[in-house]
């Protein structure tokens, strides 16, 4: 499989590669509603914590960004000290990296079990293009605070943390060409790559500026 960019934002050098499928173009015109930051989860056990302190990062990641969060700030969200966040995680950046990775990998997990739906016997060529498009419908209407983040802070990673992400990101911008080309559309990896830039960027927009619920109406259109 040839080597693809990181899809998390357009490439702004190349803006006329970046379109949406038109199946996403129909959702997204579609009428719908605001997407908000995900409730941070009010369990107080321990062994929650961590679970807790993620939540609560990404829910301040998406909404302000990670320059403008404090360690002091997800302490506060989640009721303890910065000192107990310490415990759990080296730095603000460890943190990040987390969130992200968790983004990452829910946009896969979501992918497969698409995919999976089915068994293919007398289905419409166009069956695993859709699949994947509900599943990323669904991940930002249902996973609104991790596609914020991804979306606006992917850029952050560096390192192993990085080269993990782009590790994933290929692996679902090959199911993406495998379900473009299954429905007759040829595109190389890299114009799929950067589709999925757009889309994801777009329904961050569409979330921000939407009426109350247009993401989770979109996500049951696709049939």
């Amino acid at each position: 499989m040839a080597a693809t960019r990181a899809w998390h934002r357009p490439d702004r050098s190349a803006p006329d590669e970046v379109c949406l499928p038109a199946v996403l173009i129909e959702l997204a015109l579609t009428e719908g509603d605001a997407m908000t930051i995900d409730d941070v989860p009010a369990r107080t056990r321990p062994r929650d914590r961590k679970e807790r302190i993620l939540a609560a990062a990404a829910a301040r990641f998406g909404a302000a960004g990670f320059r403008a969060t404090s360690v002091e700030d997800i302490a506060a969200d989640v009721g303890v000290t910065a000192a107990a966040i310490y415990r759990h995680f080296d730095s603000k950046d460890v943190i990040l990296a987390t969130v992200l990775d968790q983004a990452v990998q829910e946009l896969l997990d979501a992918s497969q079990s698409g995919l999976g739906d089915g068994d293919g016997v007398g289905e419409s060529p166009d069956r695993a293009l859709r699949a994947l498009t509900r599943a990323m419908l669904s991940f930002a209407s249902e996973r609104t605070s991790l596609h914020a983040t991804y979306v606006r802070e992917r850029d952050r990673l560096t390192g192993p943390a990085e080269a993990a992400a782009r590790r994933a990101e290929a692996r679902l911008t090959e199911r993406w060409h495998d379900a473009a080309a299954e429905a007759g559309i040829e595109l190389d990896e890299r114009r799929v790559a950067l589709r999925l830039a757009g889309v994801l960027t777009a329904l961050r927009e569409m979330s921000l500026s939407a009426e109350p619920g247009a993401l989770q109406r979109h996500s049951g259109l696709v049939t």
